[in-house]
């Protein structure tokens, strides 16, 4: 809808409401059963054929820049139905929330590419609280009494359309009953896909309806509300970084960083005789104690660099010495980070890997690239597609992790390490999903508890049997237990 129109016409929101209500049924079969897999890139597509056809159908524009974000959303779905990883079902279901909140809000028209933080934060809080209220918005929005001048077509639209059930459904019912008695395949394929009964629908009402609702809100964000206004203003009118005071902190900032990181170069260059003489730590117990506080005080300075930038005078940001302390301090992260990374690593060959250290470890390479991505600001003046360039490279680096496989990753590195497995790390190699069975199956019979292992393994399978939640890893896995028979009763192999 144009922003000067004061009221959205009733036929339109007898139409969305309709369309919502459709879109609520399907994703709510879809959604309602154990596990995800093919059900999630099937509701996302039923969410974007449901913007369009509401589009077409009322003749509203829709050329806003948040489309392929849209397609770009569906990708990451579709993951889902190619891994069953729970590391990659986190990202990737991360990369699916920001492309929708991204996309939504600028469907029809709008600003995506230029932006600052403030831009992006207040589209995101914005669109999370237009999908929740929306529907409620466009009801009070709406003129419901028909203006004089409003040709009255909608009856007219109505009845043909009644006439039209009123005559499909009876002929569709019997020849449905005729093709049903006459193939036995078909018949079991009718009642697989319409084994309801009313009670079992009743209970699930509710939960259509509360679907139907977030969809009617996705739907008013997308195409009937006005584009989210832009933040009002710039920082430097309300508060200005002076040079002086900017150079000051930068300097400070610089010869801190440049002290520690000399200190970090004498640390592991020295080896864990000198760590352990300097601290009284391990190795291990130095790479774990201040692992955390560097990746925060990284990004904290990611921050920092940002704020300052957007404060001083557009005339500063010439100026070489600028530019040096700059990139003297995110060398100086860089290397932090790259110590950091030293440390987990350290940390993992002891303790064994798990999922928050791997995710934490991702995180750490998405604060580098933005750094360099900041570098590049610095010299080519794009702090206007300096946000939107980092939410591409955080979906990048989520889309690379689907072909890295992290969960092998895991499994492989708590594999190799020279110490035992215990029990706990045999059942957590289950919970990683079913990425992890080519690695784990040859050689569970060595887990102490392989039998509790396996079984648990099996039952979680057999509970995401159903087509909606098919996934091609699970049935691999179980395929591959089916053919291993019973592995719990070889031998241990040494190896």
């Amino acid at each position: 809808m144009n922003s000067h129109q004061s009221a959205i016409p009733r036929r339109i929101t007898q139409n969305a409401i309709l369309i919502a209500l459709v879109m609520g049924l399907i994703v709510h079969h879809l959604m309602d059963t154990p596990g995800v897999g093919l059900n999630l890139p099937l509701s996302v597509l039923t969410l974007i054929l449901g913007l369009r056809v509401m589009a077409q159908l009322n003749r509203i524009p829709a050329r806003g820049p948040g489309q392929p974000l849209l397609w770009t959303a569906l990708l990451f779905s579709l993951t889902f139905v190619w891994q069953d990883s729970t590391v990659l079902h986190l990202l990737n279901g991360f990369a699916l929330l920001v492309c929708l909140s991204l996309a939504l809000p600028t469907f029809r028209e709008g600003r995506l590419a230029r932006g600052g933080v403030f831009h992006y934060v207040v589209m995101w809080v914005g669109s999370a609280l237009s999908v929740f209220v929306g529907a409620l918005l466009l009801i009070s929005e709406t003129r419901w009494t028909r203006e004089k001048t409003e040709p009255s077509t909608s009856s007219g639209r109505n009845a043909a359309l009644l006439r039209g059930v009123v005559i499909t459904v009876p002929v569709l019912l019997v020849f449905t009953l005729l093709l049903r008695s006459a193939d036995a395949a078909f018949n079991s394929l009718l009642d697989g896909l319409f084994s309801w009964n009313l009670s079992a629908f009743l209970v699930q009402v509710p939960g259509i309806l509360g679907t139907a609702y977030l969809a009617l809100g996705s739907m008013h964000l997308s195409l009937l509300n006005t584009p989210l206004p832009e933040p009002a203003g710039d920082l430097r009118t309300m508060v200005r970084l002076g040079w002086t005071e900017s150079s000051m902190l930068l300097s400070a900032l610089t010869v801190l960083f440049v002290a520690f990181i000399g200190v970090q170069f004498a640390y592991f260059f020295g080896g864990q005789d000198q760590i352990t003489a300097l601290t009284g730590l391990t190795y291990a117990e130095y790479a774990r104690k201040g692992f955390f506080e560097m990746i925060f005080t990284a990004t904290l300075m990611l921050g920092l660099l940002l704020l300052v930038y957007r404060l001083q005078d557009s005339k500063v940001h010439l100026l070489l010495l600028y530019k040096g302390l700059n990139l003297t301090l995110i060398l100086c992260v860089l290397v932090m980070l790259l110590s950091a990374w030293k440390r987990m690593m350290l940390y993992v060959s002891t303790y064994g890997q798990t999922e928050d250290r791997l995710l934490t470890l991702i995180f750490m390479v998405w604060v580098g690239l933005v750094l360099v991505w900041f570098m590049v600001m610095l010299f080519q003046k794009t702090y206007d597609r300096f946000t939107f360039g980092s939410i591409v490279l955080g979906l990048v680096l989520i889309a690379g992790m689907n072909f890295l496989q992290p969960t092998r990753i895991i499994v492989q590195t708590n594999l190799n390490r020279e110490l035992p497995l215990s029990p706990e790390d045999w059942s957590h190699f289950r919970r990683l999903g079913a990425d992890a069975a080519p690695l784990v199956l040859p050689r569970l019979q060595n887990a102490p508890n392989c039998r509790t292992v396996l079984e648990s393994w099996q039952q979680d399978l057999a509970e995401k049997q159903d087509w909606r939640s098919w996934n091609v890893r699970r049935s691999q896995a179980t395929e591959q237990m089916d053919a291993a028979g019973d592995v719990c009763a070889r031998e241990p192999d040494p190896s």
